[in-house]
């Protein structure tokens, strides 16, 4: 059985299903499920769009920054990453320590493939000035290999949602 006094962290790229199978996760281990990008969608008081036009994406990720130091000091939970945890180094040890940490990790046509289905696409701008094909592409190549450094364990996130779900509890009831 997993460590029980371990968060749960799922990380990977925008779109890989994070905040999909969060909550799924987390009803599965009886767990609460804190989501990072709803955390900052409340502080900000709306879409991400309009907000990170006005304040940057500097701030953004300011934020992003301190929401997940404070869900890592919290209460055990399955917790939702930002896909730009992996820019906030200085948080890595801290998450390797109190996180098991889950790379759900989409091939980037995959990701491309649900941008399109986004219902809300203006809330969340895209990361560079390009489609969402090309832009998934040159995010999941920038940062693949910085996810699977900081993770302890990948799950296939391009199968169908209950098997992600169901790999994920697997990996996260083994012991480090």
């Amino acid at each position: 059985m997993g460590d029980v006094t371990l968060h749960i962290a799922l990380i990977g790229p925008r779109r890989a299903g994070k905040s999909t199978v969060g909550p799924r996760l987390a009803n599965r281990m009886g767990l609460p499920s804190r989501d990072v990008d709803d955390a900052i969608v409340s502080r900000c008081g709306g879409p991400l769009g309009p907000w990170i036009a006005k304040n940057g994406w500097a701030a953004f990720r300011d934020m992003e920054r301190d929401v997940l130091a404070a869900m890592i000091a919290g209460p055990r939970s399955v917790i939702s990453t930002g896909g730009g945890v992996v820019l906030h180094r200085g948080l890595h040890a801290a998450m390797r320590a109190a996180c098991r940490i889950i790379y759900l990790r989409a091939h980037p046509d995959v990701l491309a493939v649900r941008a399109k289905c986004d219902p809300a696409p203006g809330d969340r701008p895209a990361l560079v000035d390009a489609s969402p094909s090309v832009d998934a592409h040159i995010v999941f190549a920038d940062r693949d290999a910085a996810y699977r450094e900081l993770c302890h364990e990948i799950v296939d996130a391009d199968d169908e949602l209950d098997r992600v779900v169901e790999r994920a509890f697997a990996v996260s009831m083994q012991r480090r």
